[in-house]
């Protein structure tokens, strides 16, 4: 298949429908991409989605988790993040913040936050980190989310299919659904996307948190551009910013 420069995926009613229309369309073209000092980072369309199987067979077969159950999430912007709540709207999950971890059957937190997460009663609790394959480790016995997924086949499980399923409950308590998830991201707005992770530790928290999850994880399937996390010094910003083609800023 050739695919030209600009394509753009065919718009989807649910999540599990535009991660794999944008996979048949764009393969291995990035979808993701971290900055680094010294480093870069990259997913393409299908290797995340390779994640993605991963994390849903994780949850679904060993987990347990039904359409319906809470996932709490935090931590700073990367792919490890998108790859964990792709996983969890896969299976029909809804993605809360760790301040809602209360009444979640799974928690994710990154290594830096994971203590903060330790008391959220009989939930099955995960961590992830910075390394290139997203590992980390937590003092409080969290197992790492990269080695729980591995084990799992690249096929995923059935798909719950419902873009009226509630796929985000803010802090605040407001639900928003796949479909309105997916809409966050505006018509017209074409290429790659830059989203600054410095100063960022959480992207699921705070008042926008349904808002950059979705730039972070759901606008490369819509757009067909990736999102770009940049963790780099000021002087590095730009120069690696047009490098990467980025064209315009999350704000």
């Amino acid at each position: 298949m050739r695919i030209t420069v600009g394509a753009r995926p065919p718009a989807a009613d649910d999540v599990p429908g535009a991660l794999e229309g944008a996979v048949a369309l764009l393969g291995q073209r990035p979808a993701i991409t971290g900055l680094h000092a010294g480093e870069r980072r990259e997913q393409g369309f299908a290797s995340l989605a390779g994640w993605v199987a991963k994390g849903a067979n994780l949850l679904a077969l060993e987990v347990g988790a039904a359409p319906g159950d809470r996932l709490a999430l935090g931590g700073p912007p990367g792919w490890p993040v998108a790859a964990v709540a792709l996983s969890a709207w896969w299976v029909g999950m809804t993605v809360v913040p760790l301040g809602r971890a209360e009444d979640a059957a799974v928690v994710v937190a990154h290594a830096a936050t994971a203590s903060s997460a330790a008391a959220s009663g009989p939930a099955d609790r995960f961590v992830f980190g910075d390394a290139l394959d997203g590992s980390g480790s937590d003092p409080d016995g969290a197992e790492a989310w990269v080695d729980a997924v591995t084990p799992h086949g690249d096929r995923p499980p059935p798909a719950v299919r419902d873009g009226s399923r509630v796929a985000f409950v803010a802090t605040d308590g407001t639900g928003t659904t796949q479909r309105d998830l997916l809409a966050t991201v505006p018509a017209g707005t074409e290429g790659v996307l830059g989203l600054d992770r410095a100063g960022d530790d959480d992207v699921v928290a705070g008042a926008d948190g349904a808002r950059r999850l979705a730039a972070l994880a759901l606008r490369p399937l819509v757009t067909g551009a990736a999102t770009v996390v940049l963790d780099v010094d000021d002087a590095d910003r730009d120069a690696r910013a047009t490098a990467e083609r980025v064209a315009l800023w999350y704000a």
